[in-house]
């Protein structure tokens, strides 16, 4: 699975929840979502899986509005992007990946490698996930 059609995956799992989700050229924000109007939008040019999977996961978790424009401050902010990443894991072994592969994991999902760390049971870099 590449990283298209794991954006295409997750962009008809919102749409799935009735979420009215496109994909916009040249947006400000690279995605955004509206969990009670139902509507939502990506950039086609800086979306990542993550960034589509963390707007996701506002829809799912009912997220009316952020607490605080710091991000860093809001615990919704820093729920969905965990979630998002062990979301996008699981799709990833599903898919035939495993932690040898987490590199590629990284780039095609475009989640941090502190949320891959923080996720998994032992960090990927290690020799010991090495075999």
């Amino acid at each position: 699975m590449n990283r298209q059609d794991l954006i295409d995956e997750l962009v008809e799992s919102i749409r799935s929840l009735g979420v009215d989700f496109r994909a916009v050229e040249h947006l400000d924000a690279i995605a955004v979502i509206n969990p009670t109007k139902n509507v939502g939008a990506y950039d086609t040019y800086r979306a990542t899986p993550k960034v589509i999977a963390h707007e996701y996961f506002h829809k799912l978790d009912g997220h009316k509005r952020r607490r605080f424009e710091n991000d860093v401050r809001c615990s919704q902010e820093r729920d969905c992007n965990e979630q998002a990443t062990e979301f996008l894991w699981e799709i990833f072994i599903r898919e035939g990946g495993s932690i040898e592969y987490s590199q590629l994991f990284l780039e095609i999902s475009g989640c941090d490698d502190y949320w891959l760390q923080r996720i998994l049971p032992i960090n990927p870099y290690s020799s010991l996930a090495m075999g």
